[in-house]
């Protein structure tokens, strides 16, 4: 996801008009169905741990409440008008509407929200995977339906934005929650008390599936044959969702292979890993934050950097958040109450910072 957010940021307008950027434009539109499919999976692959007291429920349930706020707030807080008081109450019609917007944070807080909600009342794992497959099948079959209303003209702002692209939504719950409902319902399956044989066996009907999944999207997708959906806009074309849920299957395909082979990840990919909200959210503030005299790095560097320059720049920022990511294991690692007191103090700073510009 860094890769992709510094590319669109900082590379130079000319390159993307030359052929091989069609391959890195389709491989970097992977990354946020990529997201939201591992979000699902590894809900729905941990909903069935045994709990042995109705407490640790309790503690568990309010563990993932707190967690979905604070995906849900880090998604707006990324779309403030300005980190300052006196740029958001001097914030225009169309900065609220960015605001409003709903991305990937907001489309996996409600998509977690369902889950945990299935989890709850439809009977453990099993309630979960039922859910999954209903939400997400809905959520691509209307999603061109859907897509055809001016949704902010019916509803309030902050409620519109989760149902199509207007005005600036990039991932709206239609469709794009069929992602994440997708990577539920692949979790639903596997084998969880099965043998190794049983597990590969699951792997490669995963594989296969992914595999037919993705040519008979591609093929029907195809712009001369008319079972495409050529009206329909692209981004909602349920033979769009298709193709990519193809790729991702045969993506757990290829991770469970590496995983046959290798007994764990090297630790810097595993605390980036157990990180991921953390990454995401400091990366972006490091690429779009108006920390320089009221500008980001984004707008003063925009579309600038050459191949070398933007791929120097990916690497480093990498750099950065591996080693953050490592900092913030060790110190939960050390003593996790006071990292827990040190993260809301780092917040109630940041939010005097905000009230004081």
């Amino acid at each position: 996801m860094i890769e992709v957010h510094v590319v669109n940021a900082f590379l130079l307008a000319d390159y993307r008009e030359q052929g091989w950027f069609t391959c890195v434009n389709y491989v970097n539109g992977l990354v946020a169905p990529a997201f939201l499919f591992v979000a699902g999976f590894a809900f729905a692959f941990t909903a069935e741990r045994p709990l042995a007291t109705a407490e640790e429920k309790r503690a568990k349930l309010f563990r993932q409440l707190r967690r979905i706020g604070l995906i849900l707030a880090a998604g707006y807080v990324l779309h403030l008008p300005g980190f300052g008081w006196t740029k958001v109450s001097q914030a225009t019609q169309t900065e609220w509407l960015k605001f409003f917007q709903a991305d990937i944070l907001h489309c996996i807080a409600v998509g977690l929200l369902i889950l945990v909600a299935a989890r709850e009342y439809l009977g453990g794992a099993r309630g979960v995977l039922r859910m999954a497959a209903v939400v997400g099948s809905l959520s691509v079959l209307v999603a061109p339906w859907t897509w055809t209303y001016d949704a902010q003209a019916m509803l309030p702002v902050a409620i519109a934005a989760y149902v199509n692209g207007t005005p600036f939504s990039q991932f709206p719950l239609f469709p794009w929650l069929a992602f994440m409902m997708a990577g539920a319902v692949v979790a639903g399956t596997y084998p969880r008390d099965g043998s190794i044989e049983q597990v590969k066996t699951w792997v490669r009907r995963v594989g296969l599936w992914g595999l037919a999944v993705f040519v008979v999207a591609a093929i029907a997708r195809w712009p001369d044959w008319a079972i495409g959906l050529p009206g329909v806009n692209i981004r909602v074309n349920p033979w769009f969702v298709a193709e990519r849920v193809g790729v991702l299957l045969v993506l757990v395909w290829s991770a469970a292979q590496w995983s046959f082979r290798h007994a764990e990840l090297s630790p810097g990919l595993r605390d980036v890993s157990r990180e991921t909200l953390f990454v995401y959210f400091v990366h972006l503030m490091v690429i779009y934050g108006d920390w320089f005299d009221g500008h980001s790095l984004a707008f003063l560097y925009k579309q600038h950097f050459g191949i070398i320059q933007t791929v120097a720049a990916v690497l480093a920022l990498m750099a950065v958040m591996t080693a953050a990511s490592w900092a913030w294991q060790r110190s939960k690692e050390k003593s996790d109450v006071r990292s827990r007191y040190a993260f809301y103090f780092g917040v109630a700073v940041c939010i005097g910072i905000f009230f004081a510009r």
